[in-house]
């Protein structure tokens, strides 16, 4: 939408993607989470890393795409920590994002396919 100048609507969908990102995390995964990690279940230190790395990845993209929301659609953020340079920071969050689904579906093989 960017790319066609159709900012305003780029704004509206890329800003519903990220606050229904915070519910699909609440409603699916954390739940997930909870009930597949059980004080007897035998995890591995190489699948509670992925898990961690999974879930920092995820969270930081998570974060980094809100401020970019804040920043650009609202006077929220002060003056001195906004920026002007959305293209970078997009990439920045279109990066993260890829890298936390990749390492969740590592974590889906790990728990899923491959027990």
């Amino acid at each position: 939408m960017a790319r066609v100048k159709r900012f305003r609507l780029h704004a509206i969908l890329q800003s519903a993607v990220v606050l229904l990102n915070v519910g699909f995390i609440l409603r699916i995964m954390l739940p997930s989470l909870r009930h597949q990690l059980p004080a007897s279940y035998p995890m591995s230190l190489k699948d509670l890393a992925i898990v961690r790395l999974h879930s920092f990845v995820g969270a930081l993209a998570w974060l980094v795409a809100f401020y970019v929301i804040l920043v650009a659609g609202t006077t929220l953020i002060p003056r001195r920590f906004c920026f002007s340079n959305y293209r970078r920071w997009m990439c920045t969050v279109f990066v993260l994002w890829w890298a936390a689904f990749l390492l969740g579906c590592l974590v889906y093989y790990q728990w899923y396919v491959n027990p």
